[in-house]
């Protein structure tokens, strides 16, 4: 496992879940990740290719790390497909899960080798359909 300055740490059964996850062995859209005691932990799947049901289910107060399979259209008109990590910490979280979440970001990120776009959200107006296609088609 890999630990983080914040000494929370990302376990291998997280480590071997996104790798399948990464390779499609899953059927999964997306998958949030929470801070449970010192560990990420996996919080909910996500089957449905549904932007809004995920976005339904973050609550202010708690903050997560949502992976995203996403599937968009690059700028020349092509059908592409990035793995998108969403740090979700609402401007409206305790100030000590913001801390938590902002210092254990990059381990998680680093340890889940093959994400292509990170995302900081603290508002639901920043983690629109356009704007993730928007960071895919930049990076």
């Amino acid at each position: 496992y890999i630990m983080s300055t914040t000494g929370i740490s990302v376990p291998d059964e997280i480590i071997k879940f996104f790798k399948e996850f990464k390779l499609k062995k899953t059927d999964l859209f997306a998958i949030t990740l929470k801070i449970e005691g010192s560990n990420i932990v996996r919080s909910e799947e996500y089957k449905e290719k549904d932007l809004d049901k995920i976005l339904s289910s973050l609550k202010d107060e708690e903050p997560r790390y949502i992976l995203i399979d996403w599937e968009y259209e690059t700028q020349d008109g092509r059908k592409a497909d990035k793995l998108v990590f969403v740090s979700w910490v609402s401007d409206n979280s305790p100030i000590k899960k913001k801390f938590t979440y902002g210092g254990t970001k990059e381990s998680v990120k680093s340890s889940l080798s093959g994400i292509s776009v990170s995302i900081h959200a603290t508002d639901l107006s920043e983690l629109t359909a356009n704007i993730i296609t928007e960071a895919c088609n930049r990076y």
